[in-house]
């Protein structure tokens, strides 16, 4: 089952380029469920990209839901 998103707002905390990785901190606030169970909140994220052939890849995520 899929989470239903109504809505999702993304600031970007920080990109770090390290050569052809970069890595991209961020906080998200999610409205959304899945099934009965809310996923409402504000989460924390880290992105990595690797740039292959002059196009940059996203290969990874880590998220987690942060308190209150």
């Amino acid at each position: 089952m899929s989470a239903e998103t109504r809505s999702f707002e993304l600031d970007v905390v920080e990109i770090r380029e390290l050569g052809d990785v970069a890595i991209v901190a961020s906080r998200g606030t999610w409205a959304a469920s899945r099934g009965e169970r809310d996923l409402t909140g504000v989460y924390a994220m880290t992105d990595v990209y690797v740039r292959r052939d002059g196009k940059w890849l996203a290969t990874w995520r880590v998220s987690t839901r942060l308190p209150g």
